[in-house]
């Protein structure tokens, strides 16, 4: 898994054309590193002091709201607003899809946002596809 995290660190510094540990809070750096915020807490399901730790390894000390900020912010901020993002993003996604250990962690992250009424719906379609 360290070879994955270490090949998606490097295809967003690679796609962005900055090192995302750079100490600045530059918008590129900020949105770039907010990317790798999501991708690896939604697909390698990752806890927030894991991504912090990553990135004090990498020489950028982080604080916890700043990650839960970023989490926060990526999708309904940065996402619809930088085109350039939204290809890395798409990118990188398209890339962790294709793995099926990935799929179902993106699945169980999204279940446990969905109401408890809406769960039992779904249960109820995938119980009615199955007859």
């Amino acid at each position: 898994m360290k070879r994955r995290i270490n090949n998606l660190i490097n295809t967003i510094n690679e796609e962005a054309g900055i090192d995302i540990f750079r100490n600045t809070r530059q918008r590129d750096y900020v949105e770039a590193r907010a990317l790798l915020t999501y991708l690896l807490r939604n697909y390698f399901g990752m806890r927030l002091s894991e991504i912090q730790r990553l990135f004090k390894t990498n020489g950028y000390p982080i604080h916890h709201a700043t990650l839960l900020h970023a989490l926060k912010s990526f999708k309904d901020t940065y996402l619809p607003h930088n085109p350039f993002l939204q290809g890395v993003y798409t990118k990188a996604s398209e890339t962790l899809n294709n793995k099926t250990e990935f799929k179902i962690r993106h699945i169980q992250n999204k279940i446990q946002d969905i109401p408890e009424e809406k769960l039992d719906e779904v249960k109820q379609l995938i119980d009615d596809l199955a007859v």
